[in-house]
């Protein structure tokens, strides 16, 4: 649990700074996080 937190810092600095790498928008995060299964879907493509 404290990997998948970490990795959505990381996430989340890298939309908040504009880094190309970033793979969604912060609006799209957002989204995806109010979901249940797409939040589920993220935590585990991200680990």
């Amino acid at each position: 649990m404290a990997d998948n937190m970490k990795q959505l810092e990381s996430l989340i600095e890298a939309i908040l700074s504009g880094d190309r790498e970033a793979t969604m928008t912060i609006t799209q995060l957002l989204e995806c996080l109010s979901q249940p299964y797409r939040c589920e879907r993220l935590l585990k493509e991200m680990s």
